[in-house]
């Protein structure tokens, strides 16, 4: 295949769906989610992903509160941004070749 040479197999098929959806407005998704989250009983709080810290074998992050929260696992959901956080802890990811940067 001339386009993606690594592709060695025939593809077995394809999705075409040219009626996708967007998002006109991702920060208010966001905090449309978040409400939902917090009437089921969840709770909210700010931080800056790029705060993440690993300590040993768990991870840290210092909330706006000032509170330190700890865990034994990080899920990192920040889209195309999500390899310039990564990267520092090792992890190379590749999304998009049109990834905007800062």
């Amino acid at each position: 295949m001339r386009e993606e040479p690594a592709i060695k197999n025939a593809v077995a098929g394809a999705i075409h769906w040219p009626q996708s959806c967007g998002c006109r407005d991702p920060r208010i998704l966001t905090r449309r989610y978040a409400g939902i989250f917090d009437a089921e009983g969840g709770h909210v709080e700010r931080g800056d992903a790029l705060g993440l810290r690993k300590k040993g074998f768990s991870w840290a992050l210092k909330l706006m509160s000032e509170q330190l929260v700890k865990a034994e696992h990080a899920i990192v959901c920040l889209g195309p941004w999500s390899p310039h956080l990564l990267r520092q802890f090792g992890y190379f990811m590749g999304i998009s070749r049109h990834i905007p940067t800062f």
